[in-house]
């Protein structure tokens, strides 16, 4: 019994140091181990990244990914970037047989509607005309003054030039419903009451009429994006000949006719 005891103990005697040279190695090794791990764990993410970044010049925008290319290309065909705006006004003044019975006087511009593409849109606008009543006139009629409004809703299908960095230009033609209102107004004193009361002058309506017809437009125009080449923004000036087909005579018994104006407006175009 005591020699088969003395046989084990020779027998585990190197064994713990074989456990301590097996553990030696395992922590040597793991290290490395790790390492290769971690790398290719890296270079999994960094194809992912490179997947989902820019596809290249040549990359167009639907053919796969998430770049930022194809990001943009979907911003700028979002319906909101398809709305036209415009807002203006300025000066028109008037031309041919309408110098008989209107003087210089402004106008005042809105519109809206659709951006087909970057060149082709069409707009909806309103367009009213306030234009003065010469002298002569009033005195065939015989009252000492008067105005005439014009206004009118037309559909305009306008066609973009993009130019060079923040130029451009466009042109439009349309047509539409306008109708013309001749007001003639005598001189009043009217006392005018706020926090005190004052007089003053007034011009007082006697009598008026008015008119529906049909009419046309077209004209042309420049852009400049002054708010930077990517706004939407831009500042327009544009110049048009519009002629209205009005009755050729009025309840006066005074000879009208047609219209036919040249308006010149500056506004802003969204």
């Amino acid at each position: 019994m005591i020699a088969l005891h003395s046989r084990c103990r020779r027998l585990l005697r190197p064994l713990p140091l074989g456990i301590t040279f097996a553990a030696l190695s395992i922590w040597l090794a793991a290290p490395a181990t790790f390492a290769q791990q971690y790398s290719s764990s890296n270079e999994f993410h960094q194809a992912v990244e490179t997947l989902v970044q820019d596809q290249g010049p040549n990359q167009g925008p639907n053919q796969g990914g998430y770049s930022r290319q194809g990001y943009s290309y979907h911003h700028e065909n979002s319906p909101v970037q398809h709305i036209a705006i415009e807002v203006g006004g300025g000066l028109n003044r008037p031309l041919g047989n309408t110098r008989s019975f209107a003087t210089w006087g402004g106008n005042f511009t809105v519109g809206g509607g659709w951006n087909f593409n970057k060149e082709f849109a069409v707009l909806a606008e309103w367009q009213i005309l306030d234009n003065k009543i010469p002298g002569a006139y009033l005195a065939d009629v015989g009252v000492p003054g008067g105005h005439i409004h014009t206004w009118g809703l037309t559909l305009e299908p306008t066609y973009y030039i993009n130019g060079s960095g923040s130029l451009g230009g466009y042109i439009f033609g349309g047509g539409g419903f306008y109708r013309r209102v001749t007001t003639f107004t005598v001189p009043s004193t009217q006392q005018v009451c706020y926090y005190f009361c004052y007089y003053q002058n007034v011009n007082i309506p006697v009598a008026h009429y008015s008119s529906n017809q049909g009419g046309a437009n077209f004209g042309a125009g420049v852009t400049w994006k002054a708010f930077g080449p990517d706004s939407s923004t831009k500042i327009y000036a544009e110049a048009r000949y519009i002629w209205v087909n009005s009755p050729k005579t009025n309840v006066f018994g005074t000879p009208d006719g047609t219209e036919s104006f040249f308006p010149i407006t500056v506004g802003l175009r969204w």
